[in-house]
C-alpha cells in the first residue's frame, strides 16, 4: 500500500495517504522511511492510532559523558493525556463530515515505535464525548488540517459503499472448477471442504 501511495505521489506531485484506523505499524513506517529517502514527490500518512498507543518524548540533550546517547525520552501513554493535560487543549471549529463542529485538541510531536523511534505528530481530539488520537508523518501539518483530513475518510467509505451496492463496481467472482463446491448445510460431524 505504501508503494502504491508513492506511485500516486509521483503523478500528483505530493500526496497524503489517508488510512483507516489501526494502520500505524512499524513495518509500514519503515517502508515509508525507506521510500521517502529516494522519492521524487513526498508522500505523508494520516491515520488513527489505537487507544492504548504509547509514544516517547524526545531524549534530553546530554553534555559529554560516557556511553551512547539515549534514543528516546520518557514514555507517554497518550490516552492518559486527555485527563492529565486537559487544561492545555485548544478549541477550534473545523469542518467534519460536512458540518462545522467545535472540537478540542492537543498537538504533540513525539517519537513512536519500539526500536524505530520515528518522530510523528499526534493530535488528541475531544469531540463531544468522543476521544480520538490521530497521527501523521507530516510534521508541518496543522492540527486542524489533520482533523479535517481524517474526516474525509467517511466520504471515501461512502464512495466505496456506493460502488459496491449501487453501481456494482465490485461484482465479480473468482471461482474455479478445481475448487470444491461449498455446501450450505453441513451434517453434524462432516468436515468443511
Amino acid at each position: 500500500m505504501i508503494d502504491q501511495g508513492f506511485v500516486a505521489a509521483q503523478a500528483f506531485g505530493k500526496a497524503i495517504l489517508l488510512l483507516d484506523r489501526y494502520f500505524l505499524s512499524i513495518p509500514a513506517l519503515e517502508r515509508w522511511k525507506e521510500k521517502s529517502a529516494s522519492a521524487v514527490a513526498p508522500l505523508h500518512i494520516v491515520t488513527k492510532a489505537k487507544a492504548n498507543v504509547v509514544a516517547y518524548e524526545h531524549p534530553p540533550t546530554r553534555e559529554k559523558g560516557r556511553g551512547r546517547p539515549p534514543k528516546k525520552g520518557p514514555m507517554v501513554k497518550l490516552k492518559e493525556l486527555f485527563q492529565t493535560r486537559a487544561s492545555e487543549f485548544q478549541t477550534a471549529t473545523v469542518t467534519m463530515y460536512g458540518k462545522e463542529e467545535t472540537v478540542q485538541y492537543l498537538c504533540l510531536d513525539l517519537l513512536w515505535g519500539q526500536g524505530l523511534y520515528q518522530e510523528l505528530r499526534f493530535v488528541l481530539v475531544r469531540w463531544g464525548d468522543r476521544l480520538s488520537i490521530l497521527v501523521t508523518t507530516d510534521l508541518t501539518l496543522a492540527a486542524t488540517d489533520i482533523i479535517e483530513l481524517y474526516g474525509y475518510r467517511f466520504k471515501i467509505e461512502c464512495m466505496f459503499r456506493e460502488m459496491k451496492q449501487a453501481i456494482g463496481g465490485f461484482s465479480y467472482h473468482f471461482w474455479s472448477k478445481s475448487m470444491p463446491k461449498l455446501k450450505r448445510y453441513l451434517k453434524k460431524g462432516e468436515s468443511h471442504p
